[in-house]
């Protein structure tokens, strides 16, 4: 997607409503004639979500495990990786 872009995205039921760990924690909205039949008619729709892109983050995986991940705040300028013989500095915070 591209900054701004609105799309329409489609979520399985196995994947959405009727999924085995959120689907008890559906709660139908107030008036809704809450009947069991009516209950698993609801759980076996696709759902449709208008969603539009604002803006995103890009993180690089350092490792490839998802334990350290980088963030680029702002573009540096110069060479993309250091030479054999540069130096680099790294300032860490935990």
């Amino acid at each position: 997607m591209r900054k701004g872009e609105k799309s329409l995205v489609m979520v399985k039921p196995k994947l959405g409503y009727d999924h085995e760990h959120f689907g008890n924690k559906v709660q139908f909205p107030s008036g809704w004639n809450s009947s069991l039949e009516r209950e698993k008619t609801f759980k076996t729709r696709r759902v449709f979500f208008e969603i539009q892109l604002f803006d995103w983050t890009v993180r690089h995986d350092l490792i490839g495990d998802g334990t350290i991940l980088k963030t680029i705040l702002k573009r540096g300028t110069g060479y993309d990786r250091p030479e054999q013989y540069d130096e680099a500095t790294i300032d860490l915070k935990i």
